[in-house]
């Protein structure tokens, strides 16, 4: 919408010039319309000085336009100076709209809609106001004599007096009218009456952008009106005021705006819902007469507009009197429903009694017309002459509903009613019917019928000159922004020649990235951003600059789309789809907004696989052929808040709310039923819900509570609440915009982001906002914004469909052509892949795959896309989507679409070259975007899969990680898609054992398996119109859908507060899902579940829609054909950049598997690994008696009053009087609040039977109580209560306090309550004692209990640990173990962890125990108490080993290959899987080689995991892995490869595991995968069997790929057994730990930590100083921690720096800044002293540290006694013949106090150094 008075408008002597004759202009206006050429909507190019003519320079009476007669005099000389000549659409709504007539005016952009709604409005408040203040009551002066206005209809805003009057006066006095339905009409006040303040006129818009730009056109408005009425000498006379009111406008403002009301009020329908529910802003509100709602298309098509709707029937209902109705869009279809929902229902005797004359009578209390004709200010009496229309009859009036018609409509609105069928019907292919035909009356509850609605439909042809585009050929080169450079070039030619132009994109991230792009392109800022996460100021800042001429380019989202006025726009652009026609028609309206001017649109495509629907879209934008409005019906949470709001204001009967809410079209059959189950859910029936309003049943009615007011006001309308962070200015405070949470969480300070094209960096991030200061930084971060994506309606989808089909005909046809007279043109099309006939494409549609990889990527950076099967990933994609990755040539993932430039260019027949040239005049097509669309359709075409109206193509391929892709095309757009989706997902789910991966998107469905059976396709085909309702049931509350529409609906009815600052969306999540919990077990009767259940099935799914397709399957109308390819087609290929991005970014949830294997986490397998002590210790008794105590005490303490006792009553549930008074405190006022509850009938007896004293019970639960024990859902509404109230409860107590139940009723309840996961068995229940607790009890004792463990854990200093690990593996000074048993003791206590070869006989076994010896190592691996398996990472020096005890199978399980991993010597390991163990020789006479070559090749098997040997000897040899210093420890170890029996390690393996549903590794990857092993029934251990599975992030052990989705196990979880190892170990879990030492993933070992919490055998917190991440210990770990140490004064331990008692690099940073040398390498030891670190020790010994208690650096001399003793050790450990220090804490040791020391030891000096020979260090021992 655009509206005069715009700055930056032509001149008044251009306008004055233009107003009279000009040529014909582009839109087929002819000379002599004396419209402005700048075309104003209205007259919209600028107004100002239009009221300077003076008086006596004016036109005569005669020269008014007669369109211009019947409004005031004043009024009518400025519209014709200021703009001329009415538009039709003014013409035909003026006389709707002056006759009194509830009007819908449908009019294209530019078309003068804003006044020609406004105008007669403010008309009838100019007459009102003169009536009431001018001095003789004449007012209009003496041209009004000579023209009388019409006279308004009862005028609720001004009070009439007493005064000498005609008869015909006082006959139509204001007031003497009676109240009726039908519309009022317009007139004028009445003279010498008393004005009464207050608004008349309301405009309401979707907007408060669109707000503001109206408030600012009718503020000029008035002040030139106010001028002119100086001028015409009506002295006294106030002006018209006017104001707006939106979430913007200061509460100065407000409060100002209620003292003085303004005469028109802009609005929005939240802004006016809330000053109806004031007592203030209804006052103000009770002299309203009319009201506009503009864009009302935007309106009705969503639950804002049945808001609105009923925020309408409310106001009309508190005036007492009719409002008439004002509808005004240039986008609605069809009209008849739209003309319903804006006039509503009512019965039909409001209307069916006036007499068509009366209304005539008061709209025209004048003299009579010259001619006696048509009553409206003397128009010539014929249907095409009135109001001054052409002969021709130029726009489309036609009454709404005229079956209705019988009801009474005026005759004056009746003469309006000609039927004219001037908008051209559309033409082609793809064209339907020219106008909706009517619907059927549906039948109303109560008889209503729907108000008569005049339909004004502007037959003025605006034109859409719509083009459709690419960008040019895509420069590849060096830069990571190359491929922006096309469309950068694209749009810089589009806006050659153009001062002002609007780009449209789709995404708030797009327009900030295109921005950044275009400014920083040309070096100049050309353009800015405008959307909605932008401050409102910033914005009206743009659109000044625009307006102004001073800024060239607006990139705005749809937050520009809705009329806002920016002044004149000479062309827009749109990048990408607009995915709508309506959207289309908006944007592209923007341009030429003037009347007569044609709107120049530019629809950019980035890609070619968008090309079908813009092409589709453009045309049906060009022949304004748009989507029907589907008008939401019955939304209960909308009724809900406005229920409440009804309530909080006075009692209300609940019949006459019913009334009023069926006169809402929205709500027009809406049940009695549903009403009353809403109203108890809101009047507090279920204790989980909180009460909003009273309801007195005994008279029916409803009541505010004290709440009932604030939460209408908090909770208003019905935009979900944002959990957005607002962007604050650190200095000045100032509103910046607004961030996304989750971008919010992912920043830091210091970060760089641009919003609103300027750069910012964050200062501070607090809890509710961001703090930022601007930057000259370029190389910003553009924001990301989380939303629901746009999609296809299915009727645009079937168009697609049908233009495919025609193209793919077209195509056959050519190639036809070209095949019968071969030429140049048939060799091309051969060239680009001319298809094989249809059953050849069938049987083998994979013979063409090479040819349509080349066709789908020209380039090499596409072709590479696709013989990966996986396309680049565009920038920018819905905002439901996260961030892609980023393709190498793209770099911050730039459109692809420049690469489709060679496709364009490729030679085409001559019979191509046809349909090219007949795509481009229908479908708006350039030369270049024909070209694209044709390549691509015949691209697809070569590939076989071919999808068309009539058929579903399924695509199968596998990709090169293995994993199989169901493609499963058409263009039924993502709503019919997601419900197929979840359909067949239903289907897989009760067949396959993995996960299944499903992507829905507007042109088809992509799931992905990781394994394949042909099998499965029956679960596509499966799904029918039979079992889809059953299936969806189904599988909805497994997913997201339910969960967010739950959550939105409880927000919007109230059921969930909302606050006026800014809530985290983890809180509203958390919220909606605790009373998504607590309704569940009343699904059938809790309203809200059924509404989201029907919200999922009707806004987000569209199951009728697919019900009707499969139904036309069924009936063979629809075929299913089913390709099997091996690379992707190019419409397969726009699926696989969502899969990797979900592959990339899905690893904060939890895969089912992981789910799975923990619920089968048993407590007892926990008490077997930690103890059952552990397990004792997880309910804290002070928490225990504490929460005792809370529920005996009343949540809100003892109630003060007889509401608070019934508040009581309803939390607590039935209860005796004793129990009642008594949880009163013995209060002596209880008896009488009891009392006074009984005679209100408010509380009801209950009988419990069985003796038991009687009950008291809420009365609205009598139903519910009079179902016990019959219903599940009455036994736990009853039995819920009881149990929450108590601590814990066991069978037979409940069964005595509800006899009805019975011991048998009791015993099948608590099964039924313990699946439902409300109650559990009680967390400190004794073992086999059956006590019960509810589970939010049980969850709340536990939560606490965990939060004191965690109050009482400390961290520790590094150093502390150190020792405590130290002694916990026996490597600290006189904890070492001796002999053979303590040498099985260490190595059980290591198993599992990989070291390197090297580290397990110099230091790890040597530090362990007192005097280690190689053979024992060989003894334990040869009698079979030992293993050892090995492996080599990609990149690593020496091989690492790991020991198991044989029992330990799920360990070693954990590390097996998988059995389709490709060894390096196949022959060699297929010979030891057949024969079994054998020594080396026999094993190399067998193969008939040297035995130094097979041991070669055996130990390239063992660092592959494939292979290990029954003794540890042949690892010692010179030809291992360990080639540095294998043996360096070997002191009398057994030499020689010779011994030991080689043997295959897959035996090892559980005979149960085959592997055979295991997912197959790529071939290419070549990398070895760990097996999903399952274990044994049982193992030797007696542990219960556990399974293993690998992990899903395997970077730390050399595996490239990840694991296939569906990989892991689902009948166990090895995290147990693995957080035992790694506590038994180190003591600790982090995470950094865990991806450094276990084979499972952090994700599948914290679930389980937090489980072991929850049960009290770890305690999780900040356990080591210095370090901030997530740590999970034991209690008594932790406990230990604060006690003295045992052994703490044993003396001197010296410790590998790579040792794993060590912690620093692994568990803690090392000391100080990082610069001492510290690193975790075998050369390098700690030392410590009584519990002290005492010295750091570099490259044995050539540099040492002095160190303090913490591993500070100190300079004093070192005890001589504890540095030999260090220095002795070392050398031993090492074999090292002599130690020369060289520097000490940095600097040359000479040069510091330890040179003392040091020759003290008897230490020789070489130069700067000294040096201790073995001889010395042991001389003094």
């Amino acid at each position: 919408m655009k509206a005069p008075g715009e700055k930056g408008g032509p001149s008044r002597d251009r306008r004055q010039a233009e107003a009279g004759v000009r040529p014909k202009s582009r839109s087929g206006r002819h000379e002599g319309s004396a419209v402005p050429a700048d075309g104003v909507e209205a007259g919209a190019e600028a107004i100002g000085g239009a009221g300077d003519r003076p008086p006596g320079k004016a036109r005569s009476a005669d020269s008014l336009d007669p369109a211009l007669e019947p409004f005031h005099p004043v009024l009518a000389r400025w519209f014709a100076d200021s703009f001329g000549t009415p538009t039709d659409a003014q013409r035909s709504a003026w006389s709707s709209i002056l006759g009194g007539a509830h009007t819908l005016l449908a009019a294209p952009t530019g078309s003068g809609k804003t006044l020609a709604a406004l105008l007669p409005c403010l008309d009838r408040l100019l007459r009102a106001k003169e009536a009431a203040f001018s001095p003789d009551g004449a007012g209009a002066g003496r041209l009004a004599a000579a023209k009388p206005a019409p006279a308004a209809e009862a005028d609720p805003g001004v009070d009439p007096t007493p005064r000498s009057a005609s008869a015909s006066e006082s006959a139509s006095a204001p007031g003497l009218a009676p109240a009726s339905d039908s519309a009022p009409a317009a007139g004028s006040g009445k003279a010498a009456s008393v004005w009464r303040p207050g608004v008349r006129v309301l405009y309401v818009t979707p907007l408060k952008a669109l707000n503001n730009d109206i408030y600012d056109h009718v503020t000029e408005f008035v002040a030139q009106i106010a001028e002119r009425m100086e001028q015409w000498s009506h002295q006294g006379v106030p002006g018209i005021t006017c104001a707006v009111r939106t979430g913007d406008t200061p509460s100065s403002k407000r409060a100002a705006m209620l003292r003085r009301p303004p005469d028109v009020l802009v609005t929005t329908p939240e802004s006016l819902f809330i000053l109806l529910g004031s007592d203030k802003g209804r006052l103000m509100l009770q002299t309203a007469e009319q009201i506009i709602v503009d864009e009302i298309h935007d309106l009705a098509a969503d639950k804002r507009g049945s808001h609105l709707s009923l925020t309408l029937e409310r106001l009309e209902a508190w005036r007492g009197s009719p409002l008439q109705r004002i509808g005004l869009s240039a986008t609605q279809k069809p009209m008849e429903r739209v003309a319903r929902f804006l006039g509503g229902w009512a019965p039909p005797k409001a209307f069916a009694a006036e007499e068509s004359a009366d209304l005539i009578d008061a709209g025209t209390a004048q003299a009579d017309p010259p001619n006696g004709g048509n009553a409206l200010a003397g128009i010539p009496d014929t249907a095409n002459a009135r109001a001054g229309l052409p002969d021709a009859g130029t726009a489309q009036t036609v009454l709404h509903d005229a079956a209705n018609a019988q009801a009474g409509l005026p005759n004056a609105v009746n003469a309006q009613a000609v039927l004219h069928d001037a908008a051209p019907a559309p033409i082609g292919p793809l064209a339907e019917e020219a106008s909706a035909q009517a619907e059927p009356l549906p039948a109303h509850p109560l008889g209503y019928v729907p108000r008569p609605v005049a339909i004004i439909e502007s037959a003025m042809a605006k034109t859409m000159d719509v083009l459709v585009t690419m960008p040019g050929r895509v420069r590849l080169g060096g830069s990571r922004d190359s491929v922006w450079f096309p469309i950068m070039d694209r749009l810089l030619q589009l806006m050659e020649g153009c001062r002002s132009v609007l780009v449209f994109v789709n995404s708030r991230r797009m327009a900030e990235r295109l921005c950044l792009r275009l400014n920083d392109y040309t070096g100049q800022e050309m353009c800015r951003a405008h959307h909605g996460s932008m401050d409102r100021g910033r914005r009206l800042e743009v659109e000044r600059l625009l307006k102004e001429g001073r800024l060239r380019c607006i990139v705005a989202t749809s937050s520009l789309e809705l009329g806002i006025d920016v002044g004149h726009v000479d062309l827009v652009v749109q990048l990408d789809s607009p995915l709508s026609a309506a959207a289309g028609i908006q944007r592209i309206g923007r341009a030429g907004h003037g009347v007569g001017e044609a709107s120049r649109g530019i629809i950019l495509a980035r890609q070619r696989g968008v090309l079908p629907e813009i092409a589709v879209l453009a045309r049906m934008i060009a022949e304004r052929d748009i989507d029907p409005i589907e008008v939401p019906r019955h939304a209960l949470d909308v009724l809900s808040q406005q229920a409440v709001a009804i309530a909080s204001l006075d009692t209300v009967p609940v019949e006459e709310m019913y009334r009023l809410i069926l006169g809402s079209d929205s709500y027009r059959a809406f049940p009695r039923q549903r009403l009353l189950d809403m109203l108890a859910v809101l009047a507090g029936l279920y204790p989980f819900a909180r009460p909003l309003l009273e309801w007195d049943r005994e008279a029916n009615a409803v009541g505010p509570r004290p709440n009932s007011r604030m939460a209408a006001v908090t909770g208003a309308g019905t935009i979900p609440q944002s959990g957005a962070y607002p962007v604050h200015h650190a200095d000045s405070r100032s509103h910046v915009g607004e961030l996304d949470e989750e971008f919010v969480q992912e920043s830091r300070v210091g970060d760089v982001f641009q919003l609103g094209t300027s750069s910012w960096m964050i200062s501070s991030i607090s809890k509710d906002r961001v703090y930022v200061k601007e930057t000259g930084n370029r190389f910003s971060e553009i924001p990301f914004w989380r939303n629901e994506a746009g999609s296809r309606s299915y009727r645009l989808g079937e168009r697609v469909a049908q233009l495919w089909t025609e193209l793919m005909e077209r195509l056959e046809a050519a190639d036809a052509a070209s095949s019968e007279a071969p030429s140049a043109s048939s060799f091309d099309a051969a060239r680009v892949g001319a298809p094989a006939p249809a059953d050849a494409r069938d049987a083998a549609p994979t013979i063409l795959a090479a040819d349509a990889a080349s066709h789908e990527a020209p380039s090499e950076m596409s072709f590479d896309a696709a013989r990966v099967g996986a396309a680049p990933a565009l920038p920018d994609g819905p905002e439901s989507e996260p961030a892609r990755p980023k393709p190498s040539a793209s770099g911050d993932g730039a459109p692809l679409a420049p690469t489709n430039a060679d496709e364009s260019d490729a030679p085409f027949s001559a019979a191509e070259e046809a349909v090219i040239r007949d795509l481009q005049e229908p479908y708006r097509l350039d030369d270049r975007a024909a070209r694209s669309l044709v390549s691509l359709v015949r691209a697809q075409r070569a590939t076989g899969v071919v999808p068309t109206a009539a058929r579903l193509a399924v695509e199968v391929y596998k990709d090169i990680a293995g994993q199989t892709h169901i493609v499963i095309h058409n263009a039924w757009g993502r709503r019919v898609n997601r419900t197929l989706q979840l359909a067949i997902e239903r289907k897989f789910e009760t067949s396959l054992p993995h996960r299944l991966y499903g992507n829905a998107k507007d042109n088809g469905i992509e799931f992905v398996l990781p394994e394949w059976d042909p099998s499965w396709l029956q679960a596509v085909r499966s799904v029918t119109p039979d079992n889809l309702r059953e299936l969806l049931v189904e599988a909805l509350p497994g997913s997201p859908l339910l969960a967010v529409a739950f959550r939105r609906i409880a927000e919007t009815s109230l059921l969930l507060k909302r606050s006026f600052g800014r809530t985290p969306m983890w809180q509203l999540r958390l919220r909606g899902e605790e009373l998504l919990r607590a309704a569940l077990p009343y699904a059938d009767r809790f309203p809200y579940l059924g509404e989201a259940m029907r919200e999922c099935l009707r806004d987000y799914l569209d199951e009728p829609r697919l019900k009707e397709l499969l139904g036309q399957m069924q009936e063979g109308r629809i075929a299913m054909a089913v390709h099997y390819r091996d690379l992707p087609s190019p419409l397969a290929s726009q699926f696989a950049a969502d899969y990797v991005n979900m592959r990339i970014y899905e690893g904060d949830g939890l895969d089912r598997a992981v789910q799975a294997q923990l619920l089968q986490m048993s407590r007892e397998l926990a008490g077997e690994l930690f103890g059952q002590e552990a397990l004792r210790g997880a309910v804290d008794p002070q928490v225990l008696e504490a929460e005792r105590r809370r529920l005996e005490t009343p949540a809100a303490g003892a109630p003060g009053s007889a509401d608070e006792l019934y508040r009581l009553l309803k939390q607590r549930g039935d209860l005796t009087e004793a129990e009642l008074l008594g949880a009163a405190d013995a209060d002596p006022s209880a008896a009488g609040w009891l009392r006074q509850l009984r005679q209100q009938r408010r509380v009801a007896g209950y009988e419990p039977g069985g003796g038991l004293a009687g009950r008291f019970i809420c009365a609205d639960e009598a139903e519910l109580y009079g179902r016990f024990p019959q219903e599940d859902d009455a036994a736990s509404f009853v039995v819920e209560r009881w149990i929450a109230g108590r601590l814990a409860f066991t069978p037979e107590e409940l069964a005595a306090r509800y006899p009805a139940l019975g011991a048998d009723g009791a015993r099948s309840l608590i099964p039924r309550l313990l699946e439902a996961d409300r109650i559990q068995l009680a967390p400190f229940a004794e073992e086999d004692e059956l006590l019960y607790t509810s589970a939010l009890t049980a969850a709340r004792v536990v939560r606490l209990s965990v939060q004191a463990a965690r109050g009482r854990s400390e961290a520790a200093d590094a150093v502390r640990w150190c020792r405590l690990l130290a002694g916990r593996q026996h490597a600290l000074q006189g904890t070492q173990l001796q002999g053979e048993h303590g040498l099985l003791r260490v190595l059980e206590q290591l198993q599992g962890f990989f070291f390197p070869l090297s580290y397990w006989e110099s230091f790890l076994l040597p530090s362990r125990l007192a005097s280690y010896r190689p053979e024992e190592l060989d003894l334990l691996c040869a009698s079979g108490e030992v293993l050892w398996l090995g492996r080599q990472g990609d990149g690593e020096k020496e091989g690492k080993i790991a020991f198991f005890l044989p029992e330990s199978r799920d360990l070693i399980a954990s590390w097996l290959p998988q059995e389709d991993a490709r060894p390096a010597h196949p022959q060699l390991l297929e010979r030891l899987k057949r024969g079994g163990a054998m020594f080396l020789a026999p094993l190399a006479r067998e193969l008939g080689r040297q035995p130094s070559e097979v041991q070669a090749e055996l130990l390239e098997l063992v660092w592959q995991g494939q292979v290990s040997n029954d003794q540890f000897a042949p690892l010692r040899g010179p030809s291992s892995a360990s080639r540095s210093r294998g043996s360096r420890s070997g002191r009398g170890a057994w030499g020689g490869s010779g011994l030991g029996r080689w043997f295959w390690t897959g035996s090892l393996r559980p005979p149960q595991d085959s592997g055979s549903h295991r997912p197959q590794a790529a071939a290419s990857t070549g990398l070895a995968k760990r097996s999903a092993a399952e274990p044994s029934a049982s193992t030797e251990s007696g542990l219960p069997a556990l399974r293993s599975g690998p992990s899903a992030s395997n970077a730390h052990h050399g595996d490239g790929a990840a694991p296939a989705a569906g990989s892991l196990p689902q009948d166990g979880s090895p995290a147990l057994r693995w957080i035992d190892r790694l506590l038994d170990v180190y003591g600790i879990v982090s995470r950094d730990l865990a991806a450094a030492m276990s084979p499972c993933a952090w994700d599948e070992l914290l679930p389980a930590l937090k489980r072991l919490e929850e049960w009290g055998v770890l305690v999780r917190g900040q356990l080591i100083e210095g370090v901030p991440a997530m740590q999970f210990t034991t209690r008594e770990i932790a406990e230990s921690l604060r006690q003295p140490l045992p052994g703490e004064e044993d003396g001197l331990t010296v410790l590998s720096a790579a040792d794993p008692a060590n912690p620093f690099g692994l568990l803690a940073d090392w000391p100080g800044d990082g610069d001492g040398g510290f690193a975790r390498k075998p050369g390098n030891f700690l030392v410590l002293e009584d519990g002290e670190w005492r010295f750091w020790v570099e490259s044995n010994g050539r540099r040492i540290r002095s160190l303090g208690p913490k591993g500070e650096a100190r300079d004093e001399a070192p005890a001589a006694a504890s540095l030999q003793q260090a220095l002795a050790s070392i050398a031993a450990r090492q074999g090292l013949a002599k130690i020369a220090v060289e520097q000490w804490n940095g600097r040359p040791v000479d040069e510091t106090p330890a040179a003392e020391a040091l020759r003290g030891l008897g230490a020789e000096r070489d130069r700067h150094r000294f040096v201790l020979w073995k001889s010395q260090l042991s001389a003094r021992r």
